[in-house]
């Protein structure tokens, strides 16, 4: 499992990468995906866009086939998952990461190859120091956040990269760090004053306070974990590549290991 994306505290969208799925999820319904549609490349991430209460805009991001795929989730009625397009890629650069904001630009993180960097319409950004955009996400009034890494692991056995945030400035011309670890991270996501991101490295989530700048390490059971999305109640929902599932938990299920076997996980299985 890697990108999940919410759509509102129990809907969901989800990739199984080596399944080569991408599947809708209405916990208040079922445990199981109310609607699957098959896929023909490997992604990694996956954005939501929402047009109205029941007609959403999903991007998938191509790996090394494609710069990204564009599906339609229709709820009126049986849910529906219809493919829109696909965009080819123009140069040999990994697209790893895809977010839309809040007035549905899509944001694409390309993280290797021959130009790695940050693609939103028609502006571009760059990393310096060889780092890679992996994932694009967004917070208050606007905040535009990127997880990049030094690496780009293949297996899980991979000597650690450097890993980092950064944040776009007021001026909206270059993004600025906010800080950097030694670990690998795929995604992140902000909720009330703080960027989270995975850390698959140790198996764990990393918090950052962007009022103290102060980072906090949390473990939950997680499997080589990959994408993680945060509902405005403070559901994180968690991918883990190693057992291919997803973990859903509170922030105190992360304080308190000794309640990490109340985490809920949905099995790859799950789909058809």
């Amino acid at each position: 499992m890697t990108g999940i994306a919410l759509l509102d505290e129990k809907k969901f969208v989800a990739l199984h990468r080596s399944g080569l799925k991408l599947g809708f999820f209405d916990l208040l319904s079922s445990n199981r995906p109310l609607v699957t549609v098959d896929l023909h490349q490997n992604h990694d991430d996956v954005a939501v866009f929402k047009y109205d209460s029941s007609r959403f805009k999903i991007a998938l991001s191509g790996c090394w086939d494609s710069v990204y795929s564009e599906f339609n989730l229709d709820l009126a009625g049986s849910p529906k998952l219809e493919f829109v397009h696909t965009e080819k890629a123009e140069d040999e650069t990994f697209s790893h990461g895809v977010g839309f904001d809040d007035a549905g630009v899509l944001w694409i993180a390309l993280h290797t190859g021959h130009d790695p960097r940050v693609m939103a319409g028609v502006k571009t950004y760059r990393l310096a120091d060889n780092f890679g955009p992996r994932k694009v996400f967004f917070g208050e009034a606007g905040g535009v956040f990127l997880v990049a890494t030094s690496k780009n692991p293949r297996r899980k056995g991979y000597s650690t990269p450097t890993t980092g945030v950064w944040k776009l400035n007021e001026s909206l011309t270059e993004f600025d760090n906010l800080f950097l670890l030694n670990g690998h991270s795929d995604s992140g996501a902000y909720h009330e004053g703080k960027v989270w991101i995975t850390n698959q490295a140790s198996d764990e989530l990393i918090s950052f306070d962007l009022k103290t700048r102060q980072t906090r390490r949390f473990c939950a059971n997680l499997n080589f974990p990959h994408a993680v999305d945060i509902s405005k109640n403070g559901i994180f929902y968690v991918t883990n590549y190693g057992d291919s599932s997803i973990s859903i938990l509170r922030e105190q299920e992360l304080r308190k290991p000794t309640l990490a076997a109340r985490v809920t996980k949905l099995m790859a299985s799950v789909f058809p």
